[in-house]
């Protein structure tokens, strides 16, 4: 595996069993990415499984299940299941295939 950066303290990706993740300048890829609380994301995130945590912010996410906890701030989300907890804000836009919700006070820049 080759890391082009140093690992963030508040990136925690994994590709069960094992704690792996790829980070390229083409962003991170992994089964799973979790930034969290208060985190940045390296751009873009791409995996099957994509959390961000609480005020974290990440610009461009992939991914087939999408959870942004409260307050959690993002460019542009792609995915087919998308859940956004309160007061978040997608600042330009957001494409699902499957399932959106949306928490009280989400601030959307475009209607998905």
């Amino acid at each position: 595996m080759n890391l082009t950066r140093p690992p963030s303290k508040n990136l925690v990706s994994t590709n069960a069993p094992n704690l792996r993740h790829e980070r390229t300048d083409e962003g991170t890829h992994a089964a799973t990415v979790e930034i969290g609380r208060k985190g940045e994301g390296e751009d873009p995130v791409r995996a099957q499984r994509v959390i961000i945590g609480e005020h974290a912010h990440a610009e461009n996410i992939y991914g087939k299940e999408v959870l942004l906890r409260t307050g959690a701030e993002t460019e542009n989300v792609y995915g087919e299941r998308i859940t956004i907890d309160s007061h978040c804000h997608i600042n330009s836009v957001i494409w699902y295939t499957d399932e959106l919700r949306l928490g009280e006070g989400v601030s959307l820049a475009k209607d998905p």
